[in-house]
Formats: structure tokens, C-alpha cells, sequence
């Protein structure tokens, strides 16, 4: 009898001493993002038990809040000491998170993975890009594009702007001259009752990208060397402020102008932004890149990186979690994975939209960051919001006002 509960006792001893060995072999890795719709909370959950059902030895624990206030908190974390492992970062924080060291460069980790080509298999890589630093597989993202109503084109008797961008024939050019096509004043009282296209204001997709078509930059690549008053970047300004005042495609202060109530024919949108769109009209609409400058087509990135924690004290294991929540869990939003971009939300988009292949068209051709992407951006996007609402709205000059933007913005990163 002692025997035997000796011997039963050395088999509790066995099994305790492996459920300890199991317990301390687990690794848990803290996720963080923010989710702003409720329902979105438990499908995330459930993402990561299949991540867990896959990864044996692998646990992990969801960190979520709505947007507002994320970014600080995460800011406390890091600073107390208790970060999470793996942080989905709003773009706009990167260059902040990336200077404060809470998040860390993946450069050496993607060389080492077989798996992975970030210029084959992610469908937009600037977004995670920092000074030349790859901090994380941006999701939720997608171009800046235009969406228009197609019936106002075909009343017209207007090719689709589709149609043009097959025959490369897309151009401000030609957008002018369907603008003033698009433009109807029905009543004769000298104001349109149709704009060709919403009012231009400070929307950075909206003039940013006219600097960058006409080949300008507003900030230099390493956010040092101000640059929006090079003859480039004014070209562009001066383009974008001509449809208004020139032109008269777009409307002028006191005027309105709304693709969903009909008073615009075409409208600029985030990829993210063209479903509640189409839901929102009852007619049909089309997406189409922003028309190509004298140096090509070029468009505002708009991801958010999966980025990993410099505290992290598993660093592999982050890594991976990172990359397959970003490539193969079928988060919401733009796939941040070219072949799931293909096979699934297309797709799906073609649903809403009759050419959704302009998604991935606009991704072939170069795309930068909102300039505001910079560890003072605050402080620059308060500076050029009032001066360039002067030039949009007929107050200065394009000239004028980039002289005096590009004073006040040295001034601001030179302190």
C-alpha cells in the first residue's frame, strides 16, 4: 500500500513538474489597437484563438479602446514600463513612437524571412517607413482615390475617366477640359448648379499630391529641408487653385458643392471611405486615380503599421504575430496582403464600385505619407491649414503664401 502511494505521488510530482515546464515554455503576447465599433472587439478575439489553435505555446491578450486617447496610453505604458508587444500605430505616431524608442525598426527581421517580400507581397510599405526604417506591415490603409458619379459623365457624352486612364489620356490636362463639361449652371444666373468637382481646402491627399505630381515636395526626405517653395510645389499649388479661380470647376467661397446630393460630379476619398459612400447615394459611383501631373500619377499612402514594442522580450514571436494579424487574419479594411488584395476585397469591392482594379492601380504607381508625418507635425499642419486656405480661397497668392509658409516652417524645425 505505502508503495503504491509512493509511487502515486512520483506520478504527481511527474505531472506537476511538466505542467510547470508547459506553463513556463507558454509565451503571452499583449496586442494592441484600437477599435472603435463594439462588434469589431469579439471577432478580434477571435482571430487571435485561432492564432493560438495554430501556434501552440503561443497565448494572447487583446489590448483595445476606442481611438481617442490610444496613442496617450500607449505613450503611459511605454514610459511605466509595461508596453504591449505588439502595437498597431496610427502613421501619424510613428515618427513620435519611432524618436521615443517604443516601437523598433523590423529591417533585420524581414531580410531574414523567406516568407515575406515586402515589395511583392504588401500592398503599401510607406506607411510603415520611417527614415528609411521599416517599423511595421501597415493595414487599414489604401490610396487616396476620386469617386464620381457616372451618370453625370455619361450625360455628358464623356468617356468614363476609367476609359482615359486606359488610354493614358488622365491628365489635368484633360480633367480641365471635362471639368468645364461636368459644370452646369442650369438656372443661367451665373452660378453653377453643378461643380465638376468639391471644393478644394486643406485635405492633405488633395494638395499634397498636385506638389508631387508636378514633381514638388513639401518637406525634404529626412523632414529637415523645406521645400513647398520650389518652383515644382508651386506649379502644383498654382494647378489646384486655377480649377477654382480660373476655371471655375470647383467652387468658389459662399458656393457648395456635394457628390451625394448631386451639386459635384466627382469627389476625393480614402479607398476605406468608398463603401459608406456608395451605401450613401442612390445612383451609381465609380472610383478612379487622381489624374496624372506633367510627372505621373502619384498618390497619398493611407496605412497603419503593425508595429513591435523595442521592450518586447519576445521579439521573434512578436514578429510573427505582427505579420500574420497584418497578411492572414482577415482584418478589416484594405488587405495589407497583395494576393488576400486580390482575391478577396476586389472582389468584394466590385460590389459597390465598377471598377475596383483602380485600387491596385493606384498602388503600382508612387505614393508618399501626408506630409504632417513628422515628429513636429502638429506644429507644421497649424502653420500651412490658415496660410494655404488664403491661396485656395482667392485671398493671396500661390506665390505669396509659399514664401511665407516656407519661412514659418523653417522657422518651426529649426527649433
Amino acid at each position: 500500500m505505502l508503495k503504491r502511494v509512493g509511487v502515486l505521488f512520483m506520478w504527481v510530482g511527474l505531472v506537476s513538474v511538466l505542467f510547470c515546464l508547459q506553463v513556463s515554455a507558454s509565451t503571452n503576447l499583449s496586442f494592441a489597437i484600437w477599435i472603435n465599433e463594439p462588434t469589431e472587439i469579439q471577432k478580434t478575439e477571435d482571430m487571435f484563438r485561432e492564432y493560438e489553435k495554430a501556434n501552440p505555446g503561443i497565448s494572447v491578450t487583446l489590448f483595445q479602446q476606442p481611438y481617442s486617447g490610444y496613442h496617450e496610453r500607449i505613450q503611459v505604458m511605454a514610459a511605466a514600463g509595461i508596453p504591449p508587444d505588439i502595437i498597431t500605430t496610427d502613421r501619424m505616431y510613428v515618427p513620435a513612437f519611432a524618436e521615443a524608442g517604443i516601437i523598433q525598426p523590423l529591417d533585420a527581421l524581414v531580410k531574414a524571412d523567406p516568407d515575406l517580400d515586402l515589395q511583392k507581397d504588401v500592398t503599401e510599405i510607406v506607411s510603415g517607413t520611417y527614415l528609411g526604417r521599416f517599423y511595421g506591415i501597415p493595414i487599414r490603409g489604401g490610396p487616396s482615390v476620386m469617386a464620381y458619379n457616372v451618370a453625370a459623365f455619361d450625360e455628358a457624352g464623356l468617356a468614363r475617366p476609367v476609359k482615359m486612364v486606359a488610354d493614358d489620356n488622365w491628365t489635368w490636362e484633360t480633367f480641365v477640359e471635362v471639368g468645364k463639361k461636368l459644370t452646369i449652371d442650369r438656372t443661367g444666373d451665373g452660378v453653377p448648379d453643378r461643380f465638376a468637382v468639391t471644393r478644394t481646402g486643406t485635405h492633405i491627399p488633395v494638395w499634397a499630391s498636385r506638389i508631387w505630381q508636378a514633381g514638388g515636395r513639401v518637406l525634404s526626405d529626412d523632414g529637415q529641408t523645406v521645400l513647398i517653395d520650389q518652383p515644382e510645389a508651386i506649379r502644383g499649388l498654382e494647378y489646384l487653385v486655377s480649377l477654382t479661380w480660373d476655371h471655375h470647376i470647383a467652387p468658389q467661397p459662399g458656393e457648395g458643392a456635394d457628390l451625394k446630393n448631386g451639386t459635384a460630379a466627382m469627389t476625393y476619398a480614402w479607398v476605406s471611405e468608398s463603401i459608406n459612400l456608395a451605401n450613401s447615394v442612390n445612383f451609381e459611383i465609380d472610383l478612379v486615380m487622381f489624374p496624372a501631373g506633367p510627372k505621373g500619377y502619384f498618390h497619398t499612402a493611407g496605412g497603419n503599421p503593425v508595429a513591435v514594442s523595442s521592450a518586447t522580450p519576445h521579439l521573434q514571436e512578436a514578429y510573427h504575430l505582427a505579420k500574420w494579424f497584418a497578411m492572414d487574419s482577415g482584418t478589416r479594411g484594405l488587405p495589407a496582403s497583395v494576393k488576400v488584395l486580390r482575391r478577396d476585397y476586389l472582389p468584394m469591392l466590385g460590389q459597390y464600385v465598377a471598377s475596383p482594379e483602380q485600387v491596385a492601380l493606384a498602388l503600382q504607381y508612387p505614393t508618399r505619407m501626408e506630409p504632417k508625418v513628422h515628429p513636429k507635425g502638429p506644429e507644421l499642419e497649424a502653420a500651412w491649414v490658415p496660410l494655404l486656405q488664403n491661396a485656395f480661397e482667392g485671398r493671396a497668392s500661390v506665390h505669396e503664401v509659399v514664401t511665407n509658409l516656407a519661412n514659418v516652417l523653417r522657422a518651426i524645425l529649426s527649433r
